[in-house]
């Protein structure tokens, strides 16, 4: 799920050697995060696969545009803070309370090693 257009998205995969299995734009919804109809889109596209709410984590390091639309909408969260040690919110909208979310690590990685661990 990205803001990003289509074909900067293709652009990226591309380059990182098509490593998703399925991707939403904002050309496909036709709309931007952190707009709940872009989460319902989403949502669509899975439950057609047959994945169900609970089947998803949805992880993030954008409190703005993810972490606090998808914790209202009843989805898994995962904060990955890349900035906890810095202030401010970087290059997005300061949100005016922190949602907690249902995990929270600081690196992918962290979040890899925990799936790890917990198999």
């Amino acid at each position: 799920m990205t803001n990003a257009q289509r074909w900067a998205l293709s652009h990226f995969e591309k380059t990182l050697d098509r490593p998703f299995d399925d991707s939403v734009t904002c050309d496909d919804a036709l709309c931007e995060k952190p707009d709940p109809q872009f989460f319902a889109f989403a949502r669509g596209r899975l439950s057609s696969r047959g994945f169900t709410r609970a089947d998803n984590l949805h992880v993030r390091a954008n409190q703005y545009h993810d972490i606090g639309v998808a914790k209202r909408l009843g989805l898994a969260t995962c904060w990955i803070e890349r900035r906890h040690s810095q202030p401010g919110f970087g290059g997005t909208l300061e949100v005016p309370e922190l949602t907690t979310p249902d995990y929270h690590f600081h690196t992918l990685a962290q979040l890899a090693d925990a799936v790890e661990t917990n198999r």
